[in-house]
């Protein structure tokens, strides 16, 4: 990496060994980021209270929303199979592996790290995909291309209020 390249945003397939391959490093980081967080409380009916006493359920998982754009700038080394490549490594995502040994029940997009500089490196899952093509060469393979990804958390243990305050969503070292 060049000495004045910004550290960018990045997602990690971490169904395979890890490689050049397995990466998608943003061309240009996103100028927005979403969180999404909800915390699910019931309401208990209690008849003749004034008010629905609400009792914790659990928190939802984490969740962001980002926007990734890919211009392909033939002079400059980003060639117009960067954009397809990305294109093809995000809708990956999105589909089991082929050979895991798993029932058509069971099988599951595999689980990525998402990686933002100093901000998030967190274990999830794709959980929605929208992919805008605004301009196309002359052949007409696209240019320009705008990515829409939405994410969310996917843990294997239980997380706390004190581990949230002390790391934020730092929780996965893999970068």
């Amino acid at each position: 990496m060049e000495k004045n390249t910004p550290t960018r945003m990045s997602i990690v397939d971490l169904s395979r060994p890890a490689s050049k391959e397995n990466v998608l490093t943003a061309q240009f980081n996103p100028t927005e980021l979403e969180e999404a967080l909800s915390v699910n409380w019931n309401k208990l009916p209690v008849l003749g209270l004034s008010h629905m006493p609400l009792q914790y359920q659990q928190t939802d998982n984490h969740g962001f929303s980002f926007e990734l754009a890919f211009r392909a700038l033939d002079d400059t080394g980003n060639k117009l199979d960067s954009i397809a490549h990305a294109r093809r490594f995000l809708l990956s995502l999105c589909y089991s592996q082929r050979g895991t040994n798993q029932s058509l029940a069971t099988g599951a997009p595999p689980r990525v790290l998402f990686y933002w500089p100093q901000l998030a490196a967190l274990t999830c899952v794709i959980r929605k995909l929208s992919i805008k093509h605004t301009q196309f060469n002359r052949l007409g393979a696209p240019v320009v291309t705008a990515v829409k990804v939405t994410i969310e958390e996917i843990r294997d243990f239980r997380l706390y209020a004190g581990d949230v305050l002390a790391d934020g969503t730092i929780r996965s070292t893999g970068l």
